[in-house]
């Protein structure tokens, strides 16, 4: 009955005598389900197949479209009259036919979240779908078994399953919440889906659906820079000593947590005449996850306060920079 497009309905009866079959009589089809009656000629089309096969039609649109056909069991009733001819028995099935539904999934950009509200890989991101089918009110009920895919390199990658007792909807109410973890090498725009069965599904192919494919990005970490060490150090020219400068970097998608991670790019800047930052050292986090640069400063630099920051250039984090810090030369 839906989604549209709906299934069409077909009722078949034969009608035959003594001599066979029955051709040119008036059949009269039936469907019942509580105190409904639906006469099947007021709401399909009759065809005689002058054979003494009679049908009735109920097109996909009727059938979707027609609020009395309500889902469930219905049962079904058929004769025939004809000039001259007693009125035939009246044949009657119980539950001969199931009026049921395809679920149906609705996603959108508003259906992704994260727990930490940025966009970063390393973000927690929550996957939302509305589930609903319609078919939930009739005797069999629903239970829809819902699938969750990401497509990150060109192929789709299953996450997980969820079963729902539809409708499940409303967006951190009753819809279907999926989770995902990622990478930085996972930063992009990518892809997600959603498919579905129902209970009638193992019986009955039909009963699944699939959402649309809808896109998301994902960026960089969010990231600051602390000064762990060196500001306001003092360090004699030349060679005699150094300043150890260490900075830490501190992941916001992550919730704020510490970076313990070596080998992630910088940039060291020193001021030589005590105002202008004009070129920079490239660093690396080191086996304890800080940049760390010892500065031994040369006669190219002036004596008194000099200034120095870091930068944050890894391709996994978003820019980030400490402010100006000083060392004393």
């Amino acid at each position: 009955k839906s989604p549209t497009p709906a299934d069409y309905l077909m009722l078949v009866g034969n009608v035959s005598d003594d001599c066979g079959g029955v051709v040119g009589a008036t059949p009269k089809f039936y469907l019942y389900r509580g105190e409904i009656v639906k006469d099947c000629s007021l709401s399909g089309t009759i065809t005689d197949y002058n054979n003494g096969t009679y049908s009735c039609l109920i097109s996909n649109s009727t059938l979707n479209q027609d609020v009395d056909l309500i889902y469930g069991y219905w049962n079904v009733s058929f004769n025939a009259t004809k000039d001259y001819y007693n009125s035939s028995e009246t044949k009657f099935e119980e539950n001969a036919l199931y009026l049921a539904s395809r679920p149906v999934l609705t996603i959108g950009s508003n259906y992704v979240s994260t727990g930490n509200y940025t966009s970063g890989w390393g973000d927690l991101w929550f996957f939302q779908v509305d589930v609903e089918d319609d078919d939930y009110t009739g005797e069999q009920g629903s239970l829809v078994n819902v699938s969750f895919w990401v497509n990150l390199t060109g192929n789709w990658e299953y996450v997980g399953s969820q079963v729902c007792s539809p409708p499940c909807t409303g967006i951190n109410v009753n819809a279907l919440k999926f989770n995902r973890s990622f990478s930085c090498s996972d930063i992009g725009a990518r892809f997600f889906k959603f498919n579905a069965t129902d209970n009638f599904y193992p019986i009955d192919k039909r009963f699944k659906s699939e959402s649309s494919t809808q896109s998301f990005i994902i960026s960089p970490d969010q990231a600051s820079l602390n000064i762990e060490e060196g500001d306001s150090s003092i360090v004699n020219r030349p060679g005699i000593e150094t300043s150890v400068l260490r900075v830490s970097i501190a992941d916001w998608s992550k919730g704020g947590i510490t970076v313990r991670e070596s080998g992630i790019s910088g940039r060291i800047y020193i001021t030589k005449n005590r105002t202008t930052f004009d070129s920079y050292v490239p660093i690396s986090t080191g086996e304890d996850s800080y940049f760390t640069y010892e500065f031994d400063p040369n006669c190219s630099y002036y004596t008194g306060r000099q200034w120095w920051k870091v930068e944050l250039t890894d391709s996994c984090y978003s820019s980030a920079s400490t402010g100006n810090a000083s060392v004393y030369v």
